[in-house]
């Protein structure tokens, strides 16, 4: 079992070029008139890519829709670790760079990078990237 799995796993966006790398970090909800008219409540916390916000974002460059709910992250770190209980207890290794996989609410996974520091896995969530 690999220790400590939570503040291991580093999000990259998966909307971005693989040379970027940028890594997508947890934010508060909001409670805006906007977030109840979508959400019909307060949305919670949640992992979004950093250009989401124009802060992050270079003049004229578009907004970053790609992010996941905190629970849609709990999810993701349980099939991981479903994941490498199966390979220890068939006597393997815990290393899943290549792992890849969908979750049931669509969200798109790859493990790219696995050091004793991180696991880096990238995440698209094409729903929330409003893609036609």
């Amino acid at each position: 079992m690999i220790k400590g799995l939570w503040s291991k796993v580093r999000l990259v966006c998966g909307n971005h070029s693989d040379e970027e790398k940028i890594i997508m970090s947890p934010h508060e909800g909001a409670n805006s008139a906007i977030s109840k008219a979508l959400y019909r409540s307060s949305s919670g916390m949640f992992y979004s890519c950093p250009k989401y916000y124009p802060e992050n974002r270079n003049e004229n460059e578009p907004c970053c829709r790609n992010h996941i709910s905190v629970k849609e992250f709990e999810d993701m770190i349980g099939y991981i670790a479903n994941t490498v209980c199966k390979y220890e207890s068939m006597g393997g290794t815990f290393e899943i760079v290549g792992l890849t996989w969908k979750s049931r609410s669509g969200v798109e996974y790859s493990v790219i990078n696995q050091t004793d520091e991180h696991i880096d896995i990238k995440c698209v969530n094409e729903k929330a990237l409003w893609k036609k």
